[in-house]
């Protein structure tokens, strides 16, 4: 793999498994411990996948990327290394400057105690963030999903359509109307021209 394909490789893995570990690379490489790193990958399921290297004066890091924190965790604590998270929402030249989309707005004064209702209610929502209490639902359901549907118990759902309601056409139901006006204008012509009888 050539060096431009390996960046965009290890840039598409730090996107897609954004929980990274980088590890320094010491001058032999990792020959001693690419049977250990194996080894975990094989034990979690998962294959290896690297991103980025990052080269500083007289030191090369290397990172690997994983789908989960608690799997890059795990990774740090037995074979040493930074942990990382890799967020990539937008690319540079996607981010607008905010005062195109709100230099339109116009600037409202703020009663205080509004404000120090909204200070109030920020500051008592406000709390350490414990990654390891932090539990991604949609993430289970969808690899239980997945794992259940691999495993065949899933049934696959077919499209289900719905019955066709009654289309009227309003170009027809128009004509209708105008004829039975027509029908209904020349009927009370005909009772006004003919004459009522007198009686005795």
């Amino acid at each position: 793999m050539s060096r431009r394909k390996g960046e965009v490789a290890g840039h598409i893995n730090e996107r897609e498994f954004p929980h990274l570990v980088e590890l320094e690379l010491p001058p032999g490489g990792f020959r001693s411990q690419n049977l250990e790193f194996d080894a975990f990958h094989r034990e979690h399921g998962i294959p290896i996948r690297r991103g980025r290297g990052r080269h500083e004066v007289e030191q090369f890091h290397v990172r690997f990327c994983f789908p989960d924190a608690p799997t890059a965790d795990a990774f740090r604590k037995r074979f040493g290394g930074m942990g990382l998270l890799g967020t990539t929402l937008r690319y540079p030249y996607e981010v607008r400057k905010a005062e195109d989309y709100f230099c339109d707005l116009p600037d409202l004064t703020i009663a205080p105690d509004m404000l120090t209702l909204a200070e109030h209610i920020l500051d008592s929502k406000a709390s350490e963030f414990d990654p390891a209490t932090f539990r991604d639902r949609y993430e289970e359901a969808l690899l239980a999903h997945l794992k259940a549907k691999q495993a065949g118990a899933v049934p696959e759902r077919r499209k289900t359509f719905a019955p066709p309601h009654r289309v009227v056409n309003l170009m027809e139901a128009l004509r209708r109307s105008v004829a039975e006006d027509t029908k209904g204008a020349a009927a009370r012509k005909g009772a006004s021209a003919t004459p009522a009888r007198k009686r005795a």
